[in-house]
């Protein structure tokens, strides 16, 4: 589960990990991390949840 903004700079390694086979997003812990606390909706917060989505899905793994 990506939480943070550590964890969304470190998602193709994450992702790539052998044994890893889906992936999924603390939508408020991510939103507080990314300085959006309680605003798991803001602009900034989807748009990172999209970029990091799309990278997920590049090394072959899943993601709602």
């Amino acid at each position: 589960m990506i939480e943070s903004t550590s964890g969304l700079e470190n998602i193709d390694a994450i992702a790539s990990t052998p044994g890893v086979d889906y992936l999924s997003f603390g939508m408020n812990d991510l939103a507080q991390s990314l300085g959006h606390t309680g605003n798991p909706r803001h602009p900034d917060v989807v748009a990172a949840v999209e970029a990091a989505t799309a990278r997920v899905h590049a090394t072959g793994k899943a993601h709602p």
